[in-house]
């Protein structure tokens, strides 16, 4: 059985013998203004009592912790060795957190995995990531008439559930969302293909799965900027009483909030703050002399359904340490530091030749030392991210993985 066919036939247990409309209300504004370090809020994630939240594209390597009743940054963490090309969306399960750097800019798709244990330690300001590689297997993919407007593979929106992450597509072609699936695992680099479509006839931006109430909710808009303030129809979809992961098979329900558009330019972030409750944020929105705050809103969910015990939920421990490669461990002093920022030690007591390769193999680096004992490497010409350094001698070839900080 392959992998999406074990994702398919993957059964979830229902605890009602029928369907119970749930209709998402109204919202509440609990913050008429997020700080201003948030205001490009894009993904949001509750995690044992705290929100988190991140900025779009070009912003810092940072995740921030939200006061929810005033919207002041109460907390911030560094994610280190990577960059901000394009995040858009958080996930989490029970034992890590998700960061998705796949939006339209995104020149390398990965998603960045981090231990929550990690992130709660108050110890640690810096957060290494565990990075998933991927890229589309689509045949049409790049599209040749590729803008920021005319595609159908710029993901915003992610879940994590049992052992598989899933993308929603922000399809601006025929807002047919695309679904796929990528395991959790990291060091891996997987090609995907979409396992399902739903049309829902707006911009798919951003998700979140509740496991007590097996329920995905979705967030996203319509948008026309060619006015001076932006024509937006936000919506929420909710998205239950499905089987396995076939996510578009079961009660698709759907509100349109486009009475509030004005206040809804670009709303993007949702998380769940429990079974029967929503939490959303929309992005600041600044044109001519027309500004749209970034706020916090809560929406309640009508009947909301218990399904599974949250004690039940799966854990996944770590794999072998990311600096660990071919069995060679980069703290036996042969490569060193990592995390690195400038340069490395390579100890090695006979000639070798060194290669630096990017995580899709393409060979960035590479030059022969015949000098033996400790040779420092310049590495302060390589851009912030991970790296595989490939050290050969005459009779052996070891790898270290390590990250340019």
């Amino acid at each position: 059985m392959n992998f999406i066919q074990k994702i398919l036939a993957t059964a979830a247990f229902v605890s009602v013998a029928f369907f119970v409309s749930a209709q998402v209300e109204d919202p509440t504004v609990l913050v008429e203004e997020l700080n201003q370090t948030i205001s490009e809020t894009s993904g949001l994630a509750f995690i044992n009592g705290r929100l988190w939240t991140h900025n779009d594209s070009d912003g810092e390597p940072k995740i921030y912790c939200i006061d929810t009743i005033i919207g002041q940054v109460i907390g911030t963490k560094v994610i280190a060795g990577v960059t901000n090309e394009d995040w858009e969306d958080l996930a989490k399960d029970k034992t890590h957190l998700y960061i998705g750097n796949f939006g339209s800019v995104s020149t390398n798709l990965q998603i960045l995995r981090i231990k929550i244990e990690d992130l709660e330690n108050p110890m640690l300001d810096t957060l290494v990531p565990r990075i998933i590689n991927f890229t589309y297997g689509n045949s049409d993919y790049p599209e040749s008439d590729f803008s920021a407007t005319n595609t159908r593979f710029d993901c915003e929106a992610m879940i994590a559930k049992d052992d598989t992450i899933f993308l929603f597509s922000k399809n601006w072609i025929d807002h047919k969302t695309y679904l796929y699936a990528i395991p959790n695992k990291a060091n891996d680099f997987h090609t995907i293909t979409p396992m399902d479509t739903l049309q829902l006839d707006y911009l798919v931006c951003g998700a979140d799965y509740d496991y007590t109430s097996n329920t995905i909710a979705l967030v996203g808009y319509t948008y026309d900027v060619s006015g001076s303030i932006p024509d937006s129809k936000p919506y929420i979809t909710l998205l239950r009483n499905f089987e396995g992961n076939r996510f578009f098979t079961g009660t698709i329900e759907t509100k349109d909030f486009s009475a509030l558009s004005i206040k809804y330019s670009q709303t993007e972030g949702i998380a769940f703050r429990d079974y029967g409750r929503l939490w959303v944020t929309n992005e600041k929105y600044t044109r001519r002399r027309i500004t749209i705050k970034s706020k916090l809103r809560e929406f309640r969910i009508t009947e909301p359904q218990i399904v599974n015990n949250p004690n039940d939920e799966p854990t996944f421990p770590e794999e072998p340490d990311p600096t660990k490669i071919n069995g060679n461990d980069s703290n036996d002093n042969t490569f060193y530091p990592n995390p690195a920022h400038d340069s490395v030690n390579i100890y090695l007591e006979e000639p070798y030749t060194i290669e630096i390769v990017d995580l899709k193999g393409v060979s960035i680096f590479k030059s022969s030392k015949e000098n033996i004992g400790n040779t420092t490497l310049d590495i302060s010409f390589l851009p912030q991210g991970s790296y595989i350094v490939r050290l050969t001698t005459r009779d052996t070839t070891r790898e270290f993985k390590f990250i340019k900080l």
